[in-house]
């Protein structure tokens, strides 16, 4: 079965109360239901993909992400390098640490050449695994109110990022961070260009889907979105205690299906998109 990616900031926070607070997250995690109502723990089920989010930063140690999340780099660099790649069917999955950015700059240039080779790789097995999917904390574009670093012309994630998946011709990047959903347009350079259609998009389409809920009053929580709106929004939400997660399926190797769906709807799906690509490279 494939992995969850999941997009950080786990437990708010795991190193809380010296360590319990990601205690208690993962025995819940690991006790959780499965879809059909059975008691056998989701994580027993189905194998987790983790990426690193600023809840995590811990001083600039990453202790507990570190220590509690083992992923396919992570006895690299005493697991420092927060970044790794796996082929799942006919998708390639890429999870990126934006953090680094923000607390460890040593390690980004170590990333970035990771990255672009990578993906450079990926791009010469597109006939038996076509999609290309990269999954990372804080978002390249956001229309929210809040000033944080993908609102901002100068975005240092989307300065760090954007331009190798636009030239490795990356399907899909999906973000957190912003407690809202947002749906981008496909864009390139720095908002400077952008198609107004998922049938053979030239540029990635970025996803901001950090509907997953948090605890920071106590309660519902999120960032406002604007207007202004980027010319590159086609789709936003954030609606207080409207909470989704999303699902993602590789129909086949030219069509992809994403949903947000509303569990607390009876499963409502708040958006519903397909991308189609008749000309991987």
């Amino acid at each position: 079965m494939a992995p969850l990616p999941r997009a950080a900031d786990y437990a708010y926070d795991l190193q809380d109360n010296g360590g319990v607070n990601g205690d208690t997250f993962m025995n819940r995690i690991q006790g959780m239901r499965r879809a059909n109502g059975s008691r056998a723990g989701l994580f027993t089920a189905v194998p987790g993909a983790f990426v690193v989010g600023n809840h995590e930063i811990e001083g600039g140690t990453f202790a507990q992400f570190r220590h509690r999340f083992h992923m396919p780099n992570s006895d690299t660099n005493d697991g420092f390098d927060m970044w790794w790649s796996a082929d799942v069917g006919s998708m390639h999955l890429v999870g990126v640490d934006t953090e680094s950015f923000f607390a460890r700059p040593q390690d980004n240039a170590r990333q970035l050449a990771w990255l672009k080779a990578d993906l450079a790789a990926a791009n010469t097995r597109r006939a038996s695994v076509p999609w290309l999917v990269v999954a990372g904390h804080r978002p390249t574009y956001c229309s929210n109110l809040d000033g944080d670093d993908c609102t901002k012309p100068g975005s240092v994630v989307r300065a760090a990022f954007e331009a190798i998946l636009v030239e490795a011709r990356v399907d899909l990047a999906l973000w957190a961070h912003e407690h809202s959903y947002e749906r981008m347009w496909p864009v390139a350079e720095n908002g400077t260009k952008i198609e107004h259609s998922y049938v053979n998009p030239s540029y990635p389409v970025n996803i901001v889907t950090g509907f997953a809920g948090c605890n920071e009053v106590d309660g519902a929580c999120l960032n406002p979105i604007g207007p202004p709106l980027g010319p590159w929004s086609a789709y936003r939400q954030a609606i207080e205690g409207t909470y989704t997660y999303s699902r993602l399926r590789v129909v086949n190797n030219t069509h992809l299906h994403w949903q947000a769906v509303v569990p607390e709807e009876g499963n409502r799906v708040e958006d519903d998109l397909w991308i189609v690509q008749e000309a991987h490279p």
